[in-house]
């Protein structure tokens, strides 16, 4: 690296510095520093979850830990208050940390917690509120369904003339795309079936395709206020339909 501002060798400005610790911002770090996380987990008894790597586990004489890592935000639960307070203490140990309270937002997400009833629900009106902002949609007609009923979209919906690649050269298809996927991933998983069908033309989409993928964004509208609730001893088993409609797709 080159030698910072104020702390050149004088004489020897032109020589460069070997780097033997890697500094946040550099893209070795989140490497290393995930590296001595998972070794300080390991050194508190933690397991890692095969299903996700950010999730680790502990188990003492039937009190249960469970933590998430996000970079280098750390949330967690335990079935006893005991055990989180412990929990930081051992964290603690190992990194500086900084306590920030309860969990009210993490990555666009809203937790509420309901003590009485035993539940935990999560949400993103705030998020999407911002994403309807972004891309012109927020003051729209609610649509009631992910896509217009019976709509067919196909390659040929693509751009074939030059005023329609004018048209869509500044419709901003795959970032609502990408904005609308992370609300599907968190808490919208009822748009998920309308996003597999979007996805399919992000290469090179045309005005159909852009006008679907307003209806959608008008739907989320409709459904800001809809949250995924988790209740204590609750059936979480889930449910799902298909239909292997192949002949549906007009391209392959």
């Amino acid at each position: 690296m080159h030698q910072p501002p104020g702390f050149a060798i004088q004489g020897e400005e032109d020589k460069v510095l070997r780097v033997v610790k890697t500094l946040y911002g550099m893209m070795q770090r989140g490497y290393d520093f995930q590296s001595e996380m998972l070794g300080a987990y390991k050194s508190l008894g933690y397991y890692k979850s095969l299903a996700d790597p950010c999730v680790h586990s502990c188990l003492i004489q039937n009190e249960r830990t469970i933590t998430s890592t996000y970079t280098n935000d750390i949330f967690g639960a335990s079935t006893m208050k005991e055990g989180a307070e412990k929990v930081k203490e051992e964290v603690e140990a190992c990194f500086k940390i900084k306590d920030v309270g309860d969990l009210g937002y993490i990555l666009g997400i809203q937790v509420e917690k309901d003590n009485t009833m035993g539940a935990i629900s999560l949400s993103q009106e705030a998020y999407l509120c911002h994403v309807l902002e972004r891309f012109g949609m927020l003051h729209c007609n609610v649509k009631s369904t992910p896509l217009p009923s019976g709509i067919i979209l196909c390659e040929s919906n693509s751009p074939k003339t030059d005023n329609n690649h004018r048209y869509m050269k500044d419709k901003p298809y795959c970032e609502a795309l990408s904005s609308c996927m992370w609300a599907q991933g968190a808490t919208h998983p009822n748009i998920a079936y309308a996003l597999s069908i979007l996805t399919r033309f992000q290469e090179n989409p045309g005005p159909a395709h852009w006008k679907a993928m307003l209806h959608l964004l008008a739907y989320l509208k409709g459904t800001l206020s809809y949250k995924i609730t988790y209740h204590h001893g609750g059936n979480l088993d889930p449910i799902s339909y298909i239909d292997a409609d192949y002949a549906g797709d007009l391209d392959t």
